[in-house]
């Protein structure tokens, strides 16, 4: 019987030993148990401020830096078209159109009288006659005459002088294309002295002379002038001895000569090119071809 009370006691004792060991603790018992320990690292407001920042160039797409300059002016765009002796209205036409399509600052032609003057009927310019067989179609505004130049303003602060002249008179030009043999191309009076004429009274100003010239030129004795001659100066040496402007073929000794001249003084060539002048192939023997000269230049 002893026993058995002893068995009972003790079943007791560990029936109070689990229910006290197995009581439960709520979220606010917890919290009053244990002390909070407060943070020391308080985050200041500039890292706060740049941790927002970062946050939204993580997200946005940031859009360059972009530093504006002075604005800068466009370059003035210029084409020298020297026409063939005969050039059907068709040709005259799809020049003209290409011309206005492509719409340079400055165009310089030359060619029969009968030509430029059906020309000018198709070109969206206002055009001045220079000399003859030559005129300059541009929309810059006149300024004045200072011959053999005319003067034009470039812009509010410049203005540019702009001349052509043609020698085909004073060459075998003629009678190349009527066939005959030429043993020497040469001009029947000094080109040099002309071409000088020309470059002597332009002064300082800014200026281009469009020539044609019908012979080579060497363009050193313009150098102690500041003058250039703008496909040289823009191109190898080995592409300029390839180079042509005018072809007379159908002849015993063909013609090939670089003898249509850009010159430039104050006015700075960036590019240039010369462009083969498309026009319909007729029966006619000797026959002609012409290129012209376009190019981009800055002014001092």
């Amino acid at each position: 019987m002893k026993t058995v009370n002893k068995m009972l006691f003790s079943l007791i004792i560990l029936a109070l030993f689990l229910l006290f060991s197995c009581q439960t603790y709520t979220f606010e018992d917890a919290k009053e148990r244990i002390e909070p320990i407060p943070s020391t690292l308080i985050p200041l407001k500039v890292f706060e401020q740049e941790k927002a920042v970062s946050q939204k160039q993580n997200t946005e797409k940031v859009s360059p830096i972009v530093v504006k300059s002075e604005e800068e002016k466009s370059p003035l765009s210029v084409a020298f078209i020297p026409l063939p002796s005969f050039v059907m209205e068709e040709d005259l036409i799809e020049i003209s159109h290409r011309v206005n399509q492509e719409h340079p600052d400055i165009i310089a032609f030359s060619g029969e009288q009968n030509t430029l003057e059906n020309l000018v009927e198709y070109l969206d310019y206002e055009y001045i006659e220079i000399d003859k067989n030559t005129l300059v179609a541009t929309n810059l505004q006149y300024e004045e005459e200072k011959s053999p130049y005319k003067v034009f303003i470039y812009d509010d602060q410049t203005s540019i002088a702009v001349s052509i002249f043609d020698i085909r008179n004073n060459s075998y030009y003629y009678e190349a294309l009527n066939g005959q043999t030429i043993n020497s191309w040469e001009t029947k009076e000094d080109m040099i002295d002309q071409v000088e004429k020309y470059l002597n009274v332009a002064e300082d100003m800014p200026t281009l002379v469009f020539a044609s010239l019908y012979q080579e030129i060497d363009s050193s004795i313009l150098i102690d002038k500041n003058v250039l001659d703008v496909v040289e100066s823009t191109h190898h040496i080995n592409q300029i001895e390839n180079l042509s402007s005018l072809r007379i073929t159908g002849l015993n000794n063909p013609i090939h000569l670089r003898s249509d001249y850009l010159f430039s003084r104050n006015v700075i060539p960036l590019q240039t090119s010369m462009i083969d002048i498309k026009i319909a192939q007729t029966r006619k023997v000797p026959s002609e071809e012409r290129s012209a000269i376009s190019g981009t230049f800055i002014i001092k």
